[in-house]
């Protein structure tokens, strides 16, 4: 099954790749903080010391053994996001009030038109 389609049969809203990392790795990416129902709670951008151990996470519940989960427990996003076409809709209708309007502009309208 791929990705889109897995995204589809989930009913989620937004799905977003991902990767487990080890801590060699980890402070390169964005990492992404879920709980245990998979909800993002948060991302950082390279995390550095602290914030890099804060962005630990079991990461057993993405399917990896316990072992490798102990050397893998940061989660990378890929920066690949599905959405769901009502929820695209609703957050650029949000974030670009105005992209139905003669007002808007630029990326505005581009943006309006790949949701419609």
């Amino acid at each position: 099954m791929d990705f889109v389609e897995k995204h589809r049969n989930s009913g989620t809203d937004i799905t977003i790749s991902c990767v487990p990392m080890d801590d060699s790795q980890a402070s390169d990416y964005k990492l992404m903080k879920i709980d245990d129902s998979w909800q993002v709670l948060y991302f950082n951008e390279k995390p550095k010391g602290v914030d890099l151990k804060a962005m630990e996470v079991d990461t057993t519940v993405l399917g990896l053994s316990a072992e490798d989960a102990k050397s893998k427990s940061y989660i990378a996003s890929m920066g690949i996001y599905v959405f769901k076409k009502e929820t695209m809709q609703n957050l650029l209708r949000w974030k670009y009030a105005l992209c139905n309007s003669p007002k808007g502009v630029g990326d505005v309208w581009i943006l309006d038109s790949a949701c419609s």
